[in-house]
Parts: C-alpha cells; sequence; structure tokens
C-alpha cells in the first residue's frame, strides 16, 4: 500500500525506510522557508504502513477471545479480524464493518469513534 500524507494523523505510527520498530508521526508535510518549500521530514514515498497481526493488536490493548480480536475499553465494541481483515463496531449488536489492514488505519477509525487515541504500547514485548 503506497501512503498518502491525507492517510495520516499526527499520533499515528509507521515504519519509514528500512527500519524495523515503528515510529511516531510528529509532523505532516512540508515547511516554508524563504519562498521555496523544503521537505524536512521523511518523504512520503519512504513511509510504510504497518500491517496489522496479532502482537500488533496485542500492543493496542485488544484481546483475543474466542477467535477474535476485542477492545472493550471504550465505549465502542471493537472486534478484529484478522483473517477477513475487517473490523466490526458499534454498541451492543455490531453494526458496521469496515476494511482494516494497517494500524494507522485502525488508529484513525479508533479515534473518529471514540475521540481518544488508541494507545499503542511500544514497549511491550
Amino acid at each position: 500500500m503506497s501512503l498518502s500524507e491525507k492517510d495520516l494523523r499526527i499520533g499515528n505510527y509507521v515504519l519509514a525506510g528500512k527500519m524495523t520498530e515503528p515510529i511516531q508521526v510528529h509532523t505532516i508535510g512540508f515547511e516554508l522557508r524563504e519562498g521555496s518549500m523544503i521537505n524536512t521530514h521523511i518523504p512520503i514515498e519512504h513511509i510504510h504502513p504497518i500491517p496489522l497481526s496479532p502482537e500488533i493488536l496485542d500492543k493496542c490493548g485488544f484481546t483475543w477471545y474466542d477467535n477474535d480480536w476485542y477492545e472493550t475499553k471504550s465505549k465502542i465494541h471493537l472486534s478484529v479480524e484478522l483473517f477477513t481483515g475487517y473490523i466490526y463496531f458499534g454498541k451492543g449488536e455490531y453494526l458496521y464493518k469496515a476494511e482494516i489492514k494497517y494500524l494507522h488505519q485502525l488508529q484513525n477509525l479508533y479515534f473518529a469513534l471514540t475521540g481518544t487515541e488508541l494507545t499503542y504500547n511500544t514497549n511491550q514485548k
């Protein structure tokens, strides 16, 4: 998947270049200096999404139960099926589903639904 600046939010975790450890996005875009645009950060073509995996979901606080991953800290109930790539979300019964394959997509959806950031524990092994 190629990323666009529109796909990212401040706080998203991504991979950069050949790095194997996730980095957090702190700024997006260009800086204007003396009338010309200068890219002072990693070019978007060197940014790569982090595929969802059991390890990533665990670091986000999801729990494995009954063949699915669940997050129940928020008022929205989230269930992730890694096999299908779908996330189900809603209150009570599942109301909606979306295709989510990458950590930044999950972070963005979580923020849109709850108004809070999804915790990603980079120190957890």
